[in-house]
């Protein structure tokens, strides 16, 4: 089956094996979803965190674009304290699908875009509460 001109692999692989949710359900959902979700990725590197086996066979974080990935695949070069690394950049259904074919379920954008990577145009709290606390966060951020 093909998606946005992609072959989607192993579509049967359960990547949510608890909610039978197989790699074809999720690379659909991104889909469905794009055009709500492409915005607040334009233009700003990413770290892909990928499950190719499934989230219960643990997963990692990707910084560097691949070797394998297509010429249509945008990438930034962002120099780090060890040299540089090569981002993915998602502007399109296209590359959405691709990178969903490939195991990543998250998607962590730069707080930045491409043009200015060292002036943040976001700002994300993070709020990780303790088990049945949640009530006490939300008071917190009135």
């Amino acid at each position: 089956m093909k998606i946005e001109e992609i072959e989607i692999s192993n579509p049967d692989k359960f990547i949510f094996p608890d909610n039978k949710i197989t790699k074809l359900d999720m690379v659909k959902y991104y889909e469905k979803i794009a055009d709500k979700m492409l915005p607040f990725l334009k233009d700003r590197p990413l770290t892909l965190q990928r499950f190719p086996d499934g989230i219960d066979e643990g997963g990692f974080f990707q910084k560097n674009a691949s070797d394998y990935f297509p010429d249509f695949i945008e990438t930034i070069s962002i120099e780090t304290e060890d040299g540089s690394n090569q981002q993915v950049i998602c502007n399109n259904k296209k590359t959405l699908i691709y990178l969903a074919n490939q195991g990543t379920v998250t998607f962590h954008v730069w707080l930045a875009k491409k043009d200015d990577l060292y002036k943040p145009d976001k700002v994300v709290f993070d709020l990780d509460p303790p088990e049945d606390s949640f009530k006490k966060s939300k008071r917190l951020l009135k």
